[in-house]
C-alpha cells in the first residue's frame, strides 16, 4: 500500500514548481493529526513560510476532502485568512507552503488568560467577521463550518488569521449540505438534528465564539456528549451577571435556533455593539480589489503641458516660425488626444481586469462542474457496461432455459409433487394425532374438573375426621389423666381405711374385705380396658404404615411409568425430528446438485458466447426480461409456499409440545388424587 501511494502523486502540481531542496527547514512550530508544521526559509528569495507537511497514507481516506481544501485556501486571499501560496509533493508527504504566523494560537491565549476585556474581544471579533464576510461574499459562497479559539492564528501585530478548512466547502445553491462535521461544543441545531445547512451554521459558531471570549466558557458545554447535544437543541444557556446587554442582543441573535430568524454576516458586522467597541487598531478595508498587473501599475502619464498657450496671441515674425509654431500645437493637440485614449484604455484595461478574474473564477467552477460530469459519465459508462454483461448473461440463461429438455423438468416436477405428497400425508397424520390429542385433553379437563370438586369435598372430610380425631384424643387423655388421679386418691383412702379397719371388729372387716374385693375387681376391668385401648391404638399405627407403604409403592410405579412414557415420547420426537432433517438435507442436496450443473452448464455456454460476436436485438432484450420476470415471481411464490409450510409444520410441534406438558401435569394431578383417595380410605378404616 505504501509503495502505491509514494508511486502516485494525489495533487495537480502547482503553478510555480517548488522541491523540498528550495526551502531550508528551520524547526518544527506545531504539530497535528496529519502532520507538522515547520518554520522554513526560502533559499533564493530568503523569505520566511510555514510548511504544513502531510503524511500521505493518512489523508488517503479523506483524499477528496483535502483536494477541496487545498482548491478553496488557493482562491482566498485576505488580510485575516492565512494564504496558500504553493504546495508540491514526494514519495512520503505533501508540503503546502503557507504564511508564517507565530504568535501562537487564540486557544493559548484564552487558556492563559481565560475571560477577555470587551474591547480586545470585540476587536478580535471585528476581524473573524471580515474573514467569514469575505467567505459568504464569494460566488460561490464558502462555509468554514470549523470556527474556534484552535483555528484562529495571532500574528506579530495582534491581528488574527483564520486558518485548517478541512471542513470547508461551497455552498450549494440547489440543496443544503447535510454533512454533520465540526467540533461538539460548536455544533448548531440544524447539524445535530442532521438537516441541512448553509452560512448560518457558520454565523453559530461566531456566536459561541463570542461567547467563549466574553465568559471564559462555551455556552452549552455539559457532561457528557448526549447532555451537551440536548443543550443545543433546546437552546438553553444562561449569561452571568453584568454581562453587557448590547453584546448578550448580538449573541442572541446569533444563537438564533431558526435559520431563518439568526442573523447573517452583514446583520452581525452592522450591530450596535461593534458600533459601540471602537477599534484597538486600524482595520483592514473588506473590498478588497482585485489585483491589476504590475506593467499597467508601472505607466505613468507624461506631462505634455510644457508650452504656454500665450505664444500663440504674438504675431509671427517670419513665415518659418509660424508654421514651426502650428506644427508644435497640432503635437500637443495629438498628445493630448493620445493621453486621454490611454487614460481611458487604462479604465478599460481596469474593467477588463476585473472581467478576467470574475471570468477566471468561473472557469475555475466550470472546470470542477466538467471533472464532476467527467466522473458522472465515467460511472454511467461502467454501469452500462455491468448492465449488457448481465443482459448477456440472462440471455444464455434463457437460452439455456429454452433448450433445455421438458421431459426432465416435467420428471423434477414430479418428484417435487411427490416429495409434496409425503409431506401433506406426514402432516395430515400429525394433524389427526393432534386431534385426537385435544379430544384427550378436554375429556381428561372435564374429568380434572369433577375430580377436583370431589377432592375439595373429601379435603373437607379429611379436615373434619382430623379435628374429631385430635378432640376424642384429647378426651381420652383427659379421661385417663382423672383415672390416674382417681386412682391416687382411691390409694390414699385405702391407705387411711386399712388404718381405720385396723380398729375394727370382725364383722367390720368382713364387710371392709367385700368392698376391698369389689374394688379390686372394678381396677382389674380397668386395667383390662387400658390394655385393650392400647391394642387397638398399635393396630391402628400398623394399618397408617401398611397405608404409607403402600403410597409410597404407588407413586413409585407412578413415577417409573410417567419416566417409560417420557421416554417414549422423547424417542418419537427424536425419530420425527431426524426423519425432518433427512427430508431437509435431501432436499438441500438436491437443490445444491441442480444449481451447481446448472452454474457449470452456464459458465461453459457463457465462455463458448464470449468467443463469438452477435447482435442482441432490444425486442428480445425485453422478451428476456419478461421471461425472467416471471421466472422470478415463480420462484417467489415457490418460496412463500415453502415458508407457508415450514411455519405450519413448526406450530404442529409448538403445539404437539404444548400438549405434552400438559398431559404430563395431568399424569401428575392424577397420581395425586389417587394418594388422596387411599389415605382418606385409610382414615375410614380407621374410624
Amino acid at each position: 500500500m505504501t509503495n502505491q501511494v509514494s508511486n502516485k502523486t494525489l495533487l495537480p502540481p502547482a503553478v510555480g514548481q517548488h522541491n523540498k531542496a528550495d526551502f531550508e527547514f528551520q524547526r518544527k512550530i506545531g504539530d497535528g493529526a496529519f502532520g507538522q508544521v515547520w518554520r522554513v526559509r526560502h533559499k533564493k528569495t530568503l523569505k520566511q513560510f510555514a510548511i504544513k507537511q502531510v503524511q500521505k497514507t493518512k489523508i488517503l481516506r479523506i483524499l477528496d476532502q483535502f483536494k477541496r481544501e487545498v482548491a478553496i485556501m488557493y482562491t482566498l486571499d485576505h488580510p485575516h485568512i492565512v494564504k496558500l501560496y504553493s504546495h508540491f509533493e514526494d514519495d512520503k508527504f505533501v508540503y503546502m507552503v503557507m504564511d508564517l504566523i507565530e504568535g501562537g494560537s487564540l486557544f493559548n491565549k484564552l487558556s492563559k488568560e481565560n475571560i477577555l476585556l470587551e474591547r480586545v474581544a470585540a476587536q478580535y471579533f471585528r476581524e473573524m467577521v471580515l474573514a467569514i464576510e469575505y467567505l459568504h461574499t464569494r460566488d460561490p459562497a464558502i462555509i468554514h463550518r470549523d470556527i474556534k479559539p484552535e483555528n484562529i492564528l495571532i500574528d506579530k501585530t495582534g491581528r488574527l488569521k483564520l486558518t485548517d478548512f478541512g471542513w470547508a466547502n461551497y455552498v450549494n445553491k440547489t440543496a443544503e449540505r447535510m454533512t454533520s462535521c465540526g467540533t461538539l461544543e460548536y455544533l448548531p441545531p440544524e447539524m445535530v438534528d442532521e438537516r441541512g445547512h448553509d452560512t448560518c451554521a457558520d454565523i453559530w459558531c461566531l456566536g459561541i465564539f463570542l461567547y467563549e471570549m466574553l465568559t471564559g466558557t462555551t455556552p452549552f458545554k455539559a457532561n457528557g456528549k448526549e447532555k451537551t447535544m440536548k443543550n443545543i437543541l433546546t437552546g438553553s444557556f444562561k449569561f452571568p451577571l453584568g454581562f453587557s446587554h448590547v453584546a448578550k442582543d448580538l449573541i442572541m441573535g446569533m444563537l438564533e435556533k431558526d435559520t431563518v430568524k439568526r442573523l447573517d454576516i452583514f446583520k452581525v458586522k452592522a450591530h450596535r455593539w461593534l458600533n459601540v467597541m471602537q477599534p484597538i487598531r486600524e482595520t483592514f478595508i473588506q473590498n478588497i480589489p482585485p489585483k491589476i498587473l504590475s506593467f499597467l501599475e508601472s505607466e505613468k502619464t507624461d506631462d505634455v503641458t510644457a508650452y504656454s498657450e500665450n505664444d500663440t496671441d504674438e504675431e509671427p515674425k517670419a513665415t518659418q516660425g509660424t508654421a514651426f509654431r502650428k506644427s508644435i500645437l497640432d503635437i500637443k493637440n495629438k498628445l493630448n488626444n493620445s493621453t486621454k485614449e490611454i487614460l481611458s484604455n487604462r479604465s478599460s484595461l481596469k474593467e477588463n481586469c476585473k472581467e478576467y478574474f470574475n471570468m477566471c473564477q468561473k472557469v475555475k467552477d466550470l472546470e470542477t462542474q466538467i471533472s464532476e460530469k467527467n466522473r458522472e459519465i465515467i460511472r454511467t459508462v461502467g454501469n452500462t457496461k455491468e448492465m449488457l454483461s448481465k443482459i448477456f448473461d440472462l440471455n444464455l440463461d434463457l437460452e439455456r432455459l429454452e433448450s433445455q429438455d421438458t421431459n426432465s423438468l416435467i420428471e423434477k416436477n414430479k418428484e417435487m409433487h411427490k416429495r409434496h405428497g409425503e409431506l401433506k400425508k406426514i402432516i395430515r397424520l400429525q394433524q389427526i394425532y393432534l386431534e385426537n390429542l385435544k379430544s384427550q385433553i378436554k375429556s381428561s379437563s372435564k374429568t380434572h374438573a369433577d375430580e377436583e370438586k370431589s377432592l375439595k369435598y373429601l379435603q373437607k372430610q379429611l379436615l373434619e375426621l382430623k379435628d374429631n380425631n385430635i378432640e376424642s384424643k384429647h378426651k381420652q387423655k383427659s379421661s385417663i389423666y382423672e383415672m390416674k388421679l382417681n386412682l391416687d386418691i382411691i390409694k390414699t383412702q385405702i391407705k387411711e381405711k386399712d388404718k381405720i379397719i385396723q380398729n375394727f371388729n370382725s364383722a367390720d372387716r368382713v364387710i371392709a374385705k367385700e368392698v376391698s374385693d369389689f374394688i379390686k375387681d372394678k381396677m382389674s376391668l380397668s386395667k383390662d380396658f387400658s390394655r385393650e385401648l392400647n391394642r387397638k391404638i398399635e393396630e391402628a399405627e400398623e394399618t397408617i404404615n401398611e397405608k404409607e407403604q403402600q403410597i409410597s409403592e404407588l407413586t413409585i410405579e407412578y413415577e417409573m411409568k410417567k419416566s417409560q412414557k417420557l421416554h417414549f415420547l422423547r424417542k418419537k420426537k427424536d425419530e420425527f425430528s431426524r426423519q425432518m432433517r433427512k427430508l431437509r438435507e435431501e432436499q438441500r442436496v438436491l437443490f445444491m446438485k441442480k444449481t451447481e450443473e446448472l452454474r457449470v452448464d452456464i459458465k461453459f455456454r457463457l465462455n463458448e458466447a464470449r468467443k463469438v460476436d452477435f447482435y442482441v436485438e432490444p425486442t428480445q432484450i425485453d422478451q428476456n426480461k419478461k421471461r425472467l420476470e416471471n421466472l422470478k415471481n415463480m420462484l417467489i411464490r415457490l418460496s412463500k409456499m415453502k415458508t407457508k409450510k415450514c411455519m405450519e409444520h413448526k406450530e404442529n410441534i409448538n403445539i404437539i409440545e404444548n400438549n405434552r406438558s400438559r398431559i404430563q401435569e395431568i399424569e401428575l394431578f392424577i397420581g395425586e388424587i389417587k394418594s388422596q383417595y387411599l389415605y382418606t380410605d385409610f382414615i375410614d378404616d380407621n374410624s
